[in-house]
């Protein structure tokens, strides 16, 4: 929030900008990361990233695009992901388990978040005019912020807390990092979308 006032002075920057250098694309990409990289066990701690994330998205997001909608405390809590999140925690503290056909199903689901959101991304840019977008030059500092300065800073501030003695605090902090190294989050081109605010700059910005 700080550095989106700081870069919002300087580079004035409009709102698909400033929402996707804020936001990442966790949703769709730290799972399955997090999944390959250090394995399944891990992925509640990117669950954790991700529903703090959808609070701000909901709140602070969707604000920057529409300054004048309400604050509703619904739309968060009855938002899918954060249902799924809660349903995930209440079965992982309760003896009961899922058959074994339901784990599977939802194990060869989640394996398809990842592509799924690439593939809205693909209908976006179905009607994107690419010339046009690549002539931007505030497109490629977007990107540049979103890939490179904010997980650089993250990086800084992530180093200085490894030093707190909680277990595995190593991993967690790794886990943070690749959340905030992946690309702007996919929600942003639907909030540009909805709100009528360059959709296709968004999906530009995204790809």
């Amino acid at each position: 929030l700080f550095l989106d006032k700081l870069f919002n002075k300087t580079l004035k920057t409009n709102a698909v900008e400033r929402a996707s250098i804020m936001y990442p694309n966790v949703g769709n990409l730290i799972i399955p990361i997090v999944t390959f990289v250090l394995g399944e066990e891990w992925v509640l701690y990117s669950t954790a990233f991700l529903s703090v994330q959808l609070v701000f998205l909901w709140t602070h997001a969707i604000r920057i695009f529409s300054p004048n909608t309400k604050f509703s405390i619904k739309k968060i809590l009855l938002n899918v992901n954060i249902i799924a999140i809660m349903l995930g925690v209440i079965l992982m503290v309760c003896p009961f388990r899922l058959p074994v056909f339901v784990k599977d199903i939802t194990s060869t689901l989640s394996g398809m978040m990842g592509p799924v959101g690439m593939l809205i991304a693909g209908m976006v840019a179905s009607s994107l005019d690419f010339k046009k977008a690549i002539k931007n030059r505030k497109l490629y500092i977007t990107a540049a912020l979103r890939m490179v300065v904010y997980p650089f800073i993250s990086l800084i501030v992530l180093k200085c807390l490894s030093y707190v003695t909680v277990p595995n605090v190593e991993k967690i902090l790794v886990i943070t990092f690749f959340a905030t190294m992946t690309p702007s989050a996919a929600a942003i081109m639907q909030f540009a979308q909805i709100s009528n605010e360059e959709p296709q700059y968004a999906t530009a910005i995204n790809i």
